[in-house]
């Protein structure tokens, strides 16, 4: 049972493809992320936006990344249009551009070793492991879905991505940090947050294409399907609540002590191979 015909499936790409052209993947935001994050006096105001642009500089990753998905998002819709076949296999392609996209940020962050530095204390994991074990078995629930030969090819497609996806999550949210070594105090925040807020939005993508996926391939039709269905409308709603809580978070206390015993000409900095020398 086909739920949505042509024309929506259409929409839908071109209300997408719209979205992704006029904002950057969220590998590539990294300002914005610190949205809503308050400290205490302009001075620390000004080292938070420095370490933030120097982290930007530092990774590197490519802006054209969102036009590129928006651009296979405008010929999914071309195709979707102008084709008989079924629209879920463009959908999946687009999945698959998405998580590619992904991929390429995390490469471009990984390529930027020769700036990193060693951090003292332990770091936090961007998300709790939960997380993404309920991200790969809601990927893997999707598969129920390939009892129509049709489909089978795009199920897999779609499944296949969200598990790469889940799996770039995780490594997003065990990554060494970058630090820059100009104001380490405040970049080990800036790391932290920028691993939480990343390895949420990454993992959120990872359970949202199976909604999606579901919901535009009849889940109504059996009950197994409706089954699967609820695994990924609960896997989303509790991703999303789970990233939504641990979203936000200013410099406690300790954190801004910290950064006012340490001014930027008396901090860590780094070596080429990446270790640290006071």
């Amino acid at each position: 049972m086909q739920l949505f015909d042509r024309d929506f499936f259409t929409g839908f790409f071109i209300l997408y493809g719209l979205y992704m052209a006029v904002r950057p993947v969220c590998f590539a935001q990294v300002c914005p992320l610190f949205s809503g994050i308050v400290v205490p006096d302009h001075e620390l105001a000004m080292r938070l936006r420095s370490a933030q642009l120097r982290r930007k500089e530092a990774e590197g990753i490519p802006l054209r990344l969102g036009w590129a998905v928006a651009l296979v998002a405008f010929l999914c819709a071309g195709l979707s249009w102008f084709t008989s076949v079924p629209q879920q296999l463009w959908y999946a392609l687009l999945c698959v551009c998405i998580a590619g996209s992904f991929g390429i940020a995390y490469l471009s962050i990984r390529s930027a070793t020769k700036k990193r530095s060693a951090i003292l204390h332990q770091r936090s994991i961007g998300a709790p492991i939960w997380v993404f074990i309920v991200a790969v078995l809601s990927a893997l629930s999707l598969f129920v879905y390939a009892d129509n030969a049709k489909l089978a090819f795009a199920v897999s497609l779609v499944a296949a991505s969200c598990i790469f996806t889940s799996f770039l999550a995780w490594r997003v949210a065990t990554m060494p940090a970058l630090l820059t070594g100009q104001d380490n105090v405040v970049e080990v925040f800036v790391d932290d947050r920028l691993r939480r807020v990343r390895a949420g939005a990454v993992v959120t993508f990872a359970v949202v294409p199976q909604f999606v996926y579901a919901s535009f391939s009849g889940w109504q039709t059996s009950e197994i399907h409706g089954i699967a269905w609820v695994v990924t409308l609960i896997s989303w709603v509790a991703v999303s609540l789970q990233i939504l809580i641990s979203r936000r978070r200013s410099p406690n206390r300790l954190e801004i002590a910290t950064w006012r015993n340490a001014s930027p000409e008396h901090l860590v900095t780094t070596t080429s191979s990446g270790g640290a020398q006071c």
